[in-house]
């Protein structure tokens, strides 16, 4: 996912919250945190701040090298 998943790190505590209280969607999945572990996500982001939640919360062996190059300003 781009840019660390843009805001995925910052709800997912939220998405938890909403899988559980649902029945039938907590069948299909029991916790969304757990789901987005399964994805990549990439390193483009201009403040270390996010990186470090991103590498604490998704784990490094899901987080990628990234750049905007040629885009950058």
């Amino acid at each position: 996912m781009p840019h660390l998943g843009a805001a995925i790190p910052y709800i997912q505590g939220r998405l938890d919250m909403d899988t559980g209280a649902t029945p039938r969607v907590k069948r299909t999945f029991p916790s969304s945190s757990e789901y987005f572990k399964e994805f990549f996500y990439d390193t483009v982001s201009y403040d270390a701040r996010p990186l470090r939640y991103a590498l604490e919360t998704i784990g490094p062996d899901r987080v990628v090298f990234g750049t905007d190059y040629p885009f950058m300003s």
